[in-house]
């Protein structure tokens, strides 16, 4: 972000160019030209990891959805270093390539902030969404409707040095102004589950970051709430087979339950 450094990596995670940005793009494009690059299948899930996180905290969903048959993406993105509306913009530049590349279906799975920043993209009008059928989207422990923690330390200057712009658009004034998905969507909420929560500075049951109450919005087609904290959710194996079902069935296939 603040050198303008690029690389491309290979699926191995092996640097094939380094340096500008025009460099690695051109090296891109020479290996797509060559037949390097092909999509194993035109459904792509595209796993947005949360905020202060990489893209290997969501290695265990991006490999059971690659196991179900999806091409998966996992996006990584400078999630404290940048504002939510430039990450929607990284998101829907990387949306326009896949179009491009013969892909005609997207599905997301999110964790946190990420659900934010793929309903900030879907709301934006951009090429991609001319060009690929937008599937489902499943959101782990997002703070839907903002965060009642980000709302009380968002004029706390360590709190905005250390999660950047973005930190105090999570608050309860500014995520809740963000656009619900325009797609058929669920969610994925946890708990402590003895009704106080977590987390001692919250009212009611949390997952120690959020409000359980603050993942819901209007109009999702499910919602599964679990025992376990924020940081780990994506983890359970529970919930990875719940969005994979979800992704494929339009349920959680857990009528009526919770994990």
């Amino acid at each position: 972000v603040w050198t303008g450094h690029a690389r491309l990596l290979d699926g191995n995670n092996v640097r094939r160019a380094w340096g500008g940005l025009d460099a690695c793009e051109a090296a891109l494009q020479a290996a797509r030209s060559s037949g390097e690059l092909r999509l194993s299948s035109e459904r792509v899930a595209v796993v947005v990891h949360g905020l202060g996180r990489s893209r290997s905290s969501m290695s265990r969903m991006r490999d059971a959805l690659s196991e179900a048959g999806w091409e998966v993406l996992d996006m990584g993105y400078p999630s404290t270093r940048r504002s939510l509306h430039e990450h929607a913009a990284q998101l829907g530049e990387l949306l326009d390539h896949l179009a491009q590349d013969g892909a005609k279906q997207v599905d997301f799975v999110t964790h946190s902030l990420g659900g934010i920043v793929v309903r900030a993209a879907l709301a934006r009008s951009d090429a991609w969404q001319q060009e690929l059928q937008v599937g489902r989207l499943v959101m782990l422990a997002p703070p839907s409707q903002g965060s009642a923690l980000a709302q009380a330390l968002k004029d706390f200057v360590p709190f905005r040095m250390l999660m950047g712009e973005v930190g105090p658009e999570l608050s309860l004034d500014e995520a809740a102004q963000v656009p619900a998905p325009i797609c058929r969507f669920a969610v994925v909420a946890a708990q402590r589950g003895d009704g106080g929560g977590w987390n001692p500075l919250l009212q009611g049951e949390d997952d120690g970051v959020v409000r359980v109450e603050e993942t819901k919005l209007d109009g999702m087609e499910d919602f599964l709430l679990v025992r376990g904290l924020h940081t780990f959710v994506m983890d359970k194996t529970e919930v990875v087979t719940a969005v994979v079902h979800y992704l494929e069935h339009g349920d959680f296939g857990i009528p009526g339950q919770e994990i």
